[in-house]
């Protein structure tokens, strides 16, 4: 039983990484979005 939830707990920290990265990649999206929303927020400036 407690083997099994080390084994578990070594997967969900594997996937901690994984998901990290997605975080990281979304992140970037959201930097490009800033830059594409650079437009929109000119339109919220003007």
């Amino acid at each position: 039983m407690r083997h099994a939830q080390l084994g578990a707990s070594s997967k969900p920290v594997r996937a901690k990484s994984p998901f990290i990265q997605p975080q990281t990649n979304a992140g970037v999206s959201s930097v490009n979005s800033d830059d594409s929303g650079d437009e929109m927020g000119g339109s919220d400036d003007g």
